[in-house]
């Protein structure tokens, strides 16, 4: 007995939270029946049952998937079929991020590198025939603009995909995250067509509320910014600015008037809930950690100071929540 609560009492105090790269498809254990099976048929037909935010995750659910064989034999089997082809490129586009992920490019030996470009070759080419054949669909764009992304040479060859983006969906908010971090400067762009950029989405007409949550992507951008650029004392300064601290406020506020429970909704509160954690207002914080409800994302809170658990343990346990 005593020593089954010493490992109880041990097991608490290492206890982490979970924290997911992205949402949990909703239907996954089905989507993971259907490839095993290589039930294709079905499986279009529930990509394509989806909602918009839904399409997304089951996308992002197969970057998980080791069936490159599986996947291979789509296009040749149903060569008219946009999603056959879309779900290759998907699927590629995830295998080459694997390889990328976490390492800074002259740490990546020169054989990984020709299988990231050779694995991001075969992607774009599937992503491009399936705009070839449905390029309405704008699901597409994701993957497309990730894998474009891993060669930081074909920059110049984004805009199209970006102006496609902003043309095709004013709903898809994963897609808009995804290009205001291409416009940073670290890519190659610049601060201010960041925040330009999502300044005038965020306020477009009739703009989902999430969109709001482009403004505090922007703030940690920025805030990140100076790390990049070796100004550590400006970093710690950025989020003491009152002008900022009333702009997360006020966009938080006009994101929680319609605020619902869905992926998109939960990737804009996790980069509301660590702007807030940085900047200090904790009331917020713990507004935007409940509004969550467990669904805690890697991206942003890996921009802490410690692993993404540890500063997420550290935002629950400022604002008295448990997890």
């Amino acid at each position: 007995m005593i020593k089954e609560l010493i490992k109880r009492l041990f097991d608490a105090s290492v206890h982490m939270p979970h924290i997911s790269e992205y949402d949990v498809f909703v239907k996954k254990s089905v989507l993971d029946e259907l490839i095993n099976r290589q039930n294709w048929h079905s499986l279009f037909e529930l990509y394509l049952s989806c909602s918009e935010a839904d399409r997304h995750f089951l996308l992002v659910s197969m970057y998980e998937h080791d069936g490159r064989s599986l996947f291979q034999q789509l296009p040749q089997l149903f060569p008219q079929n946009y999603v056959a082809h879309l779900m290759l490129g998907a699927y590629l586009t995830g295998k080459a991020l694997h390889l990328r992920r976490n390492c800074i490019a002259s740490h990546i030996e020169d054989q990984t590198w020709e299988e990231i470009f050779i694995i991001s070759e075969r992607a774009t080419q599937a992503l491009l025939r399936a705009i070839e054949i449905n390029a309405y669909d704008p699901q597409i764009y994701f993957p497309l603009i990730q894998v474009q992304t891993i060669d930081n040479e074909k920059r110049d060859g984004m805009t199209s995909y970006i102006n496609a983006v902003t043309s095709s969906t004013k709903h898809h908010y994963p897609l808009y995250v995804l290009v205001l971090t291409f416009l940073t400067k670290k890519w190659g762009g610049s601060y201010e067509e960041m925040f330009s950029f999502a300044k005038h989405h965020s306020g477009s007409e009739n703009a989902e509320p999430c969109m709001q949550g482009l403004i505090a992507l922007a703030h940690i951008e920025r805030w990140l910014g100076y790390a990049f650029d070796e100004e550590y004392e400006l970093q710690k300064q950025y989020f003491e600015d009152e002008f900022i601290q009333q702009e997360l406020h006020t966009s938080y506020s006009l994101f929680r008037k319609n605020a619902k429970q869905n992926g998109f909704y939960r990737t804009a509160a996790n980069q509301f809930a660590f702007a807030f954690y940085v900047s200090g207002q904790n009331d917020l914080l713990k507004d935007a950690l409940l509004f969550l409800n467990g669904h805690y994302f890697t991206r942003p809170w890996c921009y802490g100071s410690a692993g993404e658990a540890e500063v997420l343990s550290d935002a629950l346990k400022r604002v008295g929540l448990n997890y």
